[in-house]
């Protein structure tokens, strides 16, 4: 399980979900991490650093996902904190 990255139970919660992959008709369980009410904030977005942690496994993710993720490093990190990113 991922609790210690994601610092569950506190930070982060987390379900078993039942999905399906692209290409399959098989359902799978699967763990989903959502983020606790108390860490929501409008306009919060990922560090730099996590980030970076999700490029790294572009090898299993969807190609326009992976895309709509590169755009943010040319964000100024700054920015997004601010909001000003969404100008």
């Amino acid at each position: 399980l991922m609790d210690p990255f994601e610092r569950a139970p506190w930070n982060y919660g987390r379900d078993a979900v039942v999905v399906t992959a692209s290409g399959s008709s098989q359902p799978v369980s699967a763990w989903t991490y959502f983020a606790n009410t108390a860490f929501r904030q409008p306009g919060l977005l990922p560090s730099a650093a996590y980030l970076a942690h999700l490029l790294a496994g572009d090898d299993f993710l969807p190609p326009a996902y992976v895309a709509w993720l590169a755009a943010w490093q040319d964000r100024d990190p700054g920015a997004w904190r601010s909001g000003a990113w969404r100008a």
